[in-house]
């Protein structure tokens, strides 16, 4: 039986979020398992987990990952009642996964660890970085609407 490879990634997103009642700006430090099934390139979200991007390769696939992401955070902050309820709810998001994912993720950490790794060019990291979430206030004098920069330039590309 041949198993499809999978590799585990760090990704960092930031991204200015709207609510009803304020403006926050989100970081988050996460994990994803990068993988090919169905003929496609897909992330598959650890922390957060029940995420899932996928496209015709890593850089599709990062796209639509980022994008629903924002999605979920957007819809968060339209139901969060102040900023303080936004970030424990984005905290608990961000961290709920489950024990199948988290296994799929470390198994494929030692693969790359042991010297199998995908042939492309990701930054290597030699540490183990912790999943986190940063939640901060955007000053009202800020203006609430997003600006291109803000969307484009806001997502570090993953890293293995």
């Amino acid at each position: 039986m041949t198993t499809t490879p999978k590799w585990p990634l760090y990704f960092r997103v930031r991204r200015r979020i709207q609510g009803r009642i304020f403006a926050a700006t989100v970081e988050i430090i996460g994990r994803a398992t990068w993988t090919l099934d169905f003929g496609k390139t897909w992330l598959y979200g650890v922390n957060p987990g029940a995420m899932a991007g996928g496209g015709d390769d890593l850089d599709g696939a990062w796209g639509s990952f980022t994008d629903h992401l924002t999605g979920v955070l957007s819809d968060l902050a339209d139901e969060a009642d102040d900023l303080e309820a936004f970030r424990r709810t984005v905290e608990r998001f961000v961290s709920a996964t489950d024990a199948e994912s988290v296994a799929e993720w470390e198994a494929a950490r030692e693969v790359v660890r042991s010297g199998s790794e995908p042939d492309v060019e990701l930054a290597h990291e030699h540490w183990d970085l912790a999943s986190r979430v940063e939640v901060q206030p955007v000053p009202r004098a800020s203006s609430p609407v997003l600006s291109a920069q803000d969307l484009s330039s806001a997502a570090s590309q993953p890293r293995i």
